[in-house]
């Protein structure tokens, strides 16, 4: 699941600009009851039955339900680009939606 936002022309961000968000994303759930998990993203690259499945974005906090399934995931994405372009903005609607709190 994208965000509604998600742009398939985004431009990929740098790891400098995914590290920003992240910590960014942690700053906003600071008057939050969270657990050190909220502060846990990942992009996993995964094959499956013989098969390359693609790259997933993870994340398995409490505080941001955006991601689908009982794995707090979004996927699979057709390269490790896509997945980041992905994360940055799942963690976006993150930010917004920890201060919207």
């Amino acid at each position: 699941m994208q965000p509604a936002h998600y742009a398939a022309a985004a431009k990929t961000p740098s790891e400098a600009e995914l590290t920003a968000l992240v910590a960014e994303y942690y700053e906003a759930l600071a008057g939050d009851v969270h657990k050190d998990c909220d502060g846990h993203w990942r992009i996993s690259e995964d094959w499956s039955y013989g098969a390359h499945a693609g790259w997933f974005v993870e994340h398995d906090g409490y505080c941001y339900e955006g991601l689908e399934g009982d794995y707090g995931e979004d996927g699979p994405h057709p390269s490790r680009e896509a997945a980041e372009r992905c994360m940055a903005e799942h963690l976006r609607t993150a930010i917004a939606e920890a201060r919207e709190r």
